[in-house]
């Protein structure tokens, strides 16, 4: 039978005081400390509420001792109890001496609740009343036209507390019907503030809608026993005075009363997911904060209401009905464009959502339009990424109708199998999440790039950078490029990964039908493709292993990535070391640049276009033997190279070349016929891969992608610090040597932010790390800005030693291996030039010396044979005699190289030992020390 409001609200309290009766009898009713208090005006302007919460019960008037209204039309006062309270006594003290008289007609009331009343000709002096009321505010309120004063009011009564019969459930992932302009977002209701006085952030607020929601999950099925709500109180508190509350659109309670409340609690008694707050009327839903009590269940998991986002369909009416009017959480029946999806009248028509984690479908309800054309919905079926799992073909038209499916997926479809306007008017997905496994987890990416940047703002950083906002702006910057051909977007995972979904989040204030046509690549190899109208977020399954996401559109935009998320699991090493990856190039260079402009890096900017611009593919003059080479970041064990031909003019330039790692021819090619895209095998270990033409021709190369295993620079390597440097002269006496081990890595020349000589014969600069240290790698920065060609021909040394050599063409960054062990690390010129160095950093370790490396590295304290024997000094220049005759010592010329003084085991000589070893002044001449190797 359906019940009025008014008998709702009867039937309400009378439950709440046996209730609570039994809840409080064993509790002693206390004095209440009031505050908040307020009143409908101030007398004169200075005659406060607070005046009747004073704690003085002086009856005789004074203008702050007590509280009066101006002479109002039901003038009214109130206050607010800390927390939910039990009511029970309210004593009035009335002014006295004076117009006592204007108390004689008034009601006591709780939250919006009368709980007592007074209407005498009779005046009291002082008088208590029994209310019986739960709730937190308490109001006088006079029936007539009069001064309203009072000078003091006490009141008693049991402090309930928050707890209710059941422990709190946490709630998240919440929504509401739109946000109050655009700041009051659904949070507000669920952040732990039970304050009832408004801010924008401290309570969720809806513009004014029709028919407004608020909706939160719990994070598991729960048994839903109370709902409490907390209203506003600083205005506006009758805005909740008709609504209903749902779990997993299921009624379970309603407030249908014109009286407005401050807290209340609802008996809900439902099993589900998701609880929404409903109203009935066009209003602002304002809730200062909900809480939901109940327990989860502890038996296998239930079908709970799904999050339904991510839509799209064939086309939308008119260009305005969009897909997201079937999952707006408005189920009316009567069409609008902005509340429902619709169609054109298209051949089979299509809408289709995502959720966002594999899920076992259980079944789908689907509401019809009811004002109009139903029977448009009566032949059609409903998909699970693709496969069919209900359908429905009749005559007769429904209103809402419930699908079993049964099917596990993410995406879910509804197709027509007919011509017509598909219109949905809400659409919903019960089902159960699948547990998560280690193979979803997300991925770390890095070291990113794109075809343009559309300011230098916007660059590839700003869509890995964490920030899902899908609104431009200072705070949420997105990787965006020119309006270009065939835009693209990539960046790689730490290591080779088995990569399962890419998450795309599209920009939303602007443009999302940028995103409308791209596919995504793993490794240069397809995993998903797009081809549909727009959307807000998408995840695709991908199921490819590799190190490179790319992400490239298939037309001529503005490619515009808010934030790209990969999800997937890191190869084991056994695996990883299986897999070919594709390999980072970089410091390129080439035998010439044609025409000054069309330079090397042309051909590793990642656009595979072939369709030739100066600067989009690497180009050379008409060189006899041309050649172009770029370099990986460490060692690496080459797999395969391709190699994207110039077409629709002069393919046939590519037809006579080799391919080398580290100086070694490891591919050839020679034919009459011209490719586009060709992969060579490789397989060599290296880090410089040229390309060299056998002819007189222009070498002219679209794009260049290496494949293969990175062994990473000596793993155990790490970047040692340098210090106490030097170098041949100043430039202009300012240039210091401090320049290149400063940290800075600009390549721009400052006078201190690199270190340059003057113009000498062989200009040298040296530094020293703090101790003698395995030196493997020396990485070093050339200066752009001009002049790269006067790093092209020198030596770097250890100690004086030579560990390296470069002789070539300019460079910008390079790593030469090194694999010494000394202190002193020299950059020596082998002609005149103005040495300049932006940056050098030298890689390794200290060295240990009490252990061998090579064989001429130990330099440790060891000075006794592995049989026990002392051994000899160095410095001995006289021949020994043993048993096998006469033998001299280490050529001095060695002894003075290598600084042998003492008699401690070395190997000076590489050739004589493989080990360190030492003379002895026994029968024997020498023997081998016992030092371990490193």
């Amino acid at each position: 039978m359906r019940r009025s409001g008014r008998y709702i609200g009867l039937c309400g309290v009378l439950f709440l005081v046996v209730a609570l009766a039994g809840a409080t009898s064993t509790k002693k009713a206390v004095r209440l400390h009031l505050r908040n208090c307020r009143q409908s005006s101030d007398y004169n302007g200075i005659s406060r509420c607070t005046g009747a919460i004073d704690g003085n019960t002086n009856q005789r008037w004074t203008i702050h001792g007590h509280s009066t209204t101006n002479q109002d039309a039901r003038p009214w006062w109130e206050t607010q109890v800390e927390q939910l309270t039990y009511f029970t006594k309210v004593r009035i003290f009335n002014r006295l001496y004076c117009c006592p008289d204007r108390l004689t007609n008034f009601v006591i009331k709780v939250d919006g609740h009368v709980c007592a009343r007074y209407k005498r000709k009779t005046s009291f002096s002082v008088k208590a009343f029994s209310c019986n009321r739960k709730g937190r505010i308490l109001r006088i309120e006079s029936r007539i036209r009069t001064f309203l004063t009072l000078a003091e009011v006490q009141v008693y009564g049991v402090a309930m507390g928050p707890a209710t019969a059941a422990p709190p459930i946490p709630l998240s992932d919440c929504a509401q019907s739109s946000n109050y302009l655009g700041r009051s977002k659904c949070t507000g209701a669920i952040d732990g503030n039970t304050k009832q006085h408004w801010t924008f952030t401290g309570m969720s607020t809806t513009n004014r809608d029709p028919r407004p929601w608020w909706q939160a999950r719990t994070k598991v099925p729960s048994k839903i026993m109370q709902v409490r709500i907390f209203n506003r109180l600083d205005c506006c508190p009758n805005r909740l005075n008709k609504f209903f509350i749902k779990v997993d659109g299921k009624v379970c309670a309603q407030y249908n009363s014109f009286a407005a409340f401050s807290v209340w609690t609802f008996n809900c008694n439902k099993v589900g997911s998701v609880v929404r707050i409903e109203s009935r009327k066009a209003t602002y839903l304002t809730l200062a904060e909900v809480q939901v009590f109940g327990e989860a269940l502890k038996t296998g998991p239930r079908p709970v209401k799904l999050r339904l986002r991510n839509c799209r369909q064939s086309s939308d009416y008119n260009g305005i009905s969009r897909c997201t009017g079937a999952i707006d959480g408005i189920n009316k029946r009567v069409w609008s464009a902005a509340t429902q999806s619709t169609t054109n009248n298209d051949a089979k028509p299509w809408w289709e959502t995502q959720l966002d984690e594999a899920t076992q479908i259980k079944k789908v309800r689907i509401f019809n339009r009811r004002d109009c054309c139903p029977e448009r919905l009566n032949n059609f079926m409903i998909k699970v990424d693709g496969r069919v799992c209900a359908r429905y073909r009749s005559s007769k038209s429904f209103k809402s109708k419930t699908f079993k499916c049964n099917r596990k997926g993410r995406v879910i479809r509804i197709e027509s199998m007919k011509r017509t306007y598909l219109t949905l008017a809400e659409v919903q997905v019960f089902g159960i999440m699948l547990p998560q496994t280690n193979a979803q987890g997300l991925l770390k990416l890095s070291d990113c790039s794109q075809s343009s940047n559309y300011n230098s703002r916007q660059t590839c950083s700003k869509a890995i950078d964490g920030v899902t906002r899908q609104r431009l702006s200072a705070r949420a910057p997105m990787a965006i490029t020119r309006n270009d051909a065939n835009p693209w977007w990539e960046a790689r995972t730490e290591a080779p990964a088995r990569i399962n979904r890419v998450r795309i989040f599209n920009r939303q204030d602007c443009c999302p039908e940028r995103l409308g046509d791209f596919v995504i690549k793993v490794d240069d190899e397809v995993c998903a493709r797009y081809n549909s109208g727009p959307f807000s977020v998408w995840t695709f399954d991908c199921n490819k292993s590799g190190r490179t996401v790319r992400i490239e559109s298939r037309k001529r935009t503005y490619l515009t990535l808010a934030e790209v998320q990969v999800f997937g699991k890191l190869l084991p090493q056994e695996e990883a070391a299986l897999h070919p990856v594709r390999l980072k190039l970089r410091n390129c260079r080439q035998s010439s640049d044609y025409r000054g402009k069309s330079r090397c890096t042309g051909a590793i900017d990642g656009n595979t276009n072939q369709r030739w611009t100066i600067h989009g593919h690497s180009t050379t003059n008409n060189d006899r033997r041309p050649w172009w080479e770029a370099q990986t970041e460490q060692v690496t064990r080459f797999s395969r190279v391709r190699i994207f031909n110039r077409l629709y003019c002069c393919p046939d330039r590519l037809t006579n070349f080799v391919i080398k790692v580290d100086g070694q021819v490891c591919a050839r090619y020679h034919s009459k016929s011209s490719f586009s895209v060709k992969s060579f095998n490789c397989d060599m270990d290296g880090r410089v891969l040229r390309i060299e033409s056998l002819k007189r021709t222009y070498l002219t190369l679209a794009e260049v992608q290496v494949f293969g295993f990175e062994y990473g620079p000596t793993s155990m390597s790490s970047q040692l610090r340098l210090s106490k440097c030097q170098q041949s002269s100043n430039y202009r006496g300012k240039s210091f040597c401090t320049g290149a081990i400063d940290g800075n890595l600009k390549q721009s020349w400052t006078i201190s932010g690199m270190s340059t000589t003057q113009l000498d014969q062989r200009p040298w600069w040296q530094a020293q790390t703090d101790k003698p240290s395995y030196i493997a790698q020396v990485r070093i920065f050339n200066r752009q800005d001009c002049c790269p060609n006067r790093l092209d021909n020198f030596v770097i040394k250890v100690d004086n030693a030579i560990c390296a050599e470069y002789k070539g063409g300019p460079f910008s960054v390079w790593t030469l291996d090194c694999n010494m062990i000394g202190s002193v690390v020299r950059i020596e010129s082998r002609k005149r030039t103005y040495l300049t160095l932006a940056e050098v950093q030298v890689f390794g370790e200290p060295a240990n010396k009490e252990c061998y490396r090579q064989q001429e590295d130990f330099v440790g304290s060891s000075n006794v044979t592995a049989s026990g024997k002392p051994c000899q000094s160095w410095s001995v220049k006289r021949c020994t005699r043993g048993t096998r005759g006469v033998s001299c010592h280490v050529p001095s010329m060695y002894v003075a190289e290598a600084g042998l003084t003492g008699n401690n085991c070395r190997n000076p000589v590489d050739y004589m030992r493989d080990r360190p070893w030492c003379y002895t002044a026994t029968p024997t001449r020498w023997e081998y020390c016992s030092v371990p190797e490193c």
